[in-house]
């Protein structure tokens, strides 16, 4: 039996930090757009990660009302999903850089959550066919490098370890215009070598005192570039696992030295941004760290709305 109307309790759709739902029609350069990404088929690791972009919608409304943040909520529209064709890696990239090109036509920024870092150059990708004039740069947080070289025939094949190589061919300097903070474990020595031309940083060094003269040579890196693609991989955290063996004086970040990085970018061209690999889990400890990848999330929209560094 139906519940007269004036009974019936409306249940709110959960959307990413409480954002209204929208289409490209209601884009316009005062808009972060955010999507979720379901596919971390190509990564090589255990499939999770596809599964990331539900649960902060689910935990980051939540988060959003129960920290009390002031976002502008008429800022943020949330537009579904990517689509995704999940056994055909080439076909996939391309859909996704098509899809990215086109919100990022609007004049709106781009943010997206969850999926693999292997998808990262269909992202880039796109926002180089919206802005073929730009000059970006890759801001990454991960533990991880993935700096392996790749031949010609995989050029085009998403595989997270040759993921930032592939970046770094689609920019202009090459390695020079890539940053990468937070990494930690053993590298190989071809990365090693690959990381001499790139702005690095480590873990250990991003928690010790030094941090603020980090940021200083960061910010002065970074102000070479009209936009920047930020990247961030929820394995910089503490606690996250790493594929290497892990050093002992590097347990990974605590949320909050990525949050006082995110704070610093604030004066920064953002118009794209990835929170990539993000494993939830089902119970109380995956609940918690699907909380901190959203407060991060949150951090991220901050220093990519209007007003806080307008796309050049």
């Amino acid at each position: 039996m139906t519940a007269p109307p004036d009974r019936m309790r409306t249940i709110p759709v959960a959307t990413f930090f409480g954002a209204r739902t929208g289409t490209l029609q209601d884009l316009t350069s005062n808009h972060v757009a955010m999507t979720g990404l379901h596919c971390d088929h190509f990564g090589g690791r255990p499939p999770a990660a596809r599964f990331a972009a539900r649960q902060i919608r689910y935990c980051g409304t939540e988060l959003h009302s129960s920290v009390g943040r002031n976002l502008r909520r008429e800022h943020l529209v949330d537009i579904d999903d990517l689509k995704v064709f999940p056994l055909e890696p080439v076909r996939t990239e391309d859909v996704i850089s098509e899809q990215c090109a086109r919100v990022i036509d609007t004049g709106a920024r781009l943010l997206i959550l969850g999926g693999d870092y292997s998808l990262a150059p269909a992202l880039l990708g796109g926002a180089l066919r919206a802005q073929p004039g730009a000059s970006y740069g890759l801001l990454r947080l991960s533990s991880n490098m993935d700096l392996q070289s790749f031949d010609g025939e995989r050029t085009n094949l998403p595989e997270r370890r040759i993921t930032t190589s592939r970046i770094a061919s689609m920019l202009a300097g090459g390695v020079h215009d890539v940053a990468l903070l937070g990494v930690r474990g053993l590298v190989t020595t071809e990365e090693s070598n690959c990381a001499a031309g790139t702005l690095l940083v480590t873990a250990g060094q991003l928690r010790g005192d030094g941090r603020s003269r980090i940021i200083d040579r960061l910010l002065c890196w970074a102000n070479g570039f009209s936009a920047i693609f930020l990247s961030i991989d929820a394995d910089v955290l503490a606690g996250a696992a790493v594929e290497q063996a892990t050093l002992p004086e590097s347990p990974g970040l605590p949320a909050e030295t990525v949050v006082c990085v995110l704070r610093s970018l604030h004066n920064l061209a953002i118009p794209i941004a990835h929170l990539a690999g993000h494993r939830p889990d089902f119970d109380l400890t995956g609940r918690s760290a699907t909380e901190a990848v959203a407060a991060i999330g949150l951090e991220l929209i901050e220093a990519m709305l209007p007003g806080h560094g307008p796309c050049r």
